[in-house]
């Protein structure tokens, strides 16, 4: 899924983040995907991952 790559890709080797707004949409994004298709823990869980 193209915004899993978004988040690797803006992720440093050392953890830092090289575009946080672009990963919080990414992980917002992931997380509606889940909850459309009805796993609330799933949800939560992507759209708050550290």
């Amino acid at each position: 899924m193209h915004a899993n790559t978004v988040i690797r890709d803006n992720i440093a080797p050392d953890g830092t983040n090289l575009s946080p707004m672009q990963i919080s949409e990414c992980r917002l994004t992931l997380g509606f995907i889940v909850g459309r298709q009805g796993d609330l823990e799933q949800a939560c869980s992507s759209a708050w991952t550290d």
